[in-house]
């Protein structure tokens, strides 16, 4: 992560878990090996919570793995199956499906590989990250349906952005979708499935406009979706200082905090964002996880994700100027 201001909001919250008695970072003969995949290494969250691992191995002359898996279920798989015949002693992933991934995440234990889990329910791994998502999108249904109150007279035609196939991903879709209709007069006129666009943003954004040209309102499950299509959508026309055309998803990536700051022009699109701390949450884990591969002590395996709806108007108390 390229903000300073962000990056001392993480750190120093990992420090105060720490303090907390939490986890206690233990020096090793034989440097441990962590194992990391994701989704997307490209995602600005993943890279502000490699940064985060990062550091922390570098202060203890551990050694980093970090392999992207492309929403590829099966490469996933074979990812996990790879850390363990590497010998990890902690493997860290974002879960893609619970059932799909249950066996290997279960060889991986039995050959004695700590593994820390995000973006799922399941309470198999030996440390997980819990998020409700039913929150996380009731907070971006309600921060667009308070948006169109104020600015669109009630009233406006919303698009959601999705990824069906990823039960948590559906879950946040389908919140956003009921908190919208429920706190305004506008209606979601249809849902995309993102994974058929393959990060083609200008193609997504020229679909909306195709199908849907009285779209105001975009309900996406993650702000790099909204980043990805903002130009497109500028060039056709849309506008928010004009119009009141706007974004919400979340994640309060950087791009997004730059559009707030005024560093990316004054048409603010991304008009709120949600903030779940995953670099806080995955810090703790880590450390919990890394503690563990040393002294054998097994320390609680929840870690809980908060949720914070952020806007233009407060992202300053949160991340600063």
């Amino acid at each position: 992560m390229n903000t300073s201001i962000k990056k001392a909001l993480i750190f120093t919250a990992v420090s105060v878990i720490a303090c907390m008695g939490f986890s206690t970072i233990v020096s090793a003969d034989e440097p441990l090996k962590i194992g990391f995949t994701a989704n997307s290494l490209d995602n600005d969250t993943v890279q502000e919570s490699l940064d985060v691992l990062q550091e922390k191995c570098d202060a203890n002359g551990w050694e980093l793995t970090p392999i992207d898996y492309k929403a590829d279920l099966s490469l996933c798989i074979s990812t996990i199956e790879n850390f363990t015949t590497a010998d990890m002693d902690v493997i860290i992933f974002q879960c893609p499906d619970s059932e799909g991934v249950e066996d290997v995440v279960k060889r991986a234990q039995e050959a004695g590989v700590i593994v820390v889990a995000y973006d799922t329910t399941a309470t198999y791994f030996d440390y997980y990250l819990t998020q409700s998502d039913e929150e996380i999108g009731t907070a971006i249904g309600t921060m667009a349906a308070e948006y169109v109150n104020e600015y669109l007279d009630g009233d406006a035609v919303a698009v959601a952005v999705g990824l069906p196939s990823n039960p948590i991903l559906l879950t946040r879709e389908e919140a956003f979708t009921k908190a919208y209709e429920e706190n305004c007069k506008g209606k979601v006129a249809a849902s995309i499935d993102c994974s058929k666009y393959l990060g083609d943003y200008a193609g997504l954004a020229e679909n909306i406009n195709a199908a849907h040209p009285e779209t105001k309102i975009i309900l996406d499950i993650a702000d790099v979706l909204n980043v990805g299509m903002m130009d497109t959508f500028k060039n056709l026309g849309y506008s928010n200082t004009e119009g009141h055309f706007a974004m919400f998803g979340c994640d309060c990536i950087e791009e997004t905090l730059k559009l707030w700051r005024g560093e990316n022009g004054d048409d603010i699109m991304i008009q709120g964002s949600v903030w779940t701390g995953l670099p806080i949450a995955l810090g703790e884990a880590f450390d919990r996880s890394t503690n563990e591969a040393l002294t054998g002590e097994k320390g609680e395996p929840e870690i809980h994700q908060d949720v914070t709806a952020v806007t233009p108007a407060n992202f300053t108390e949160i991340f600063g100027e």
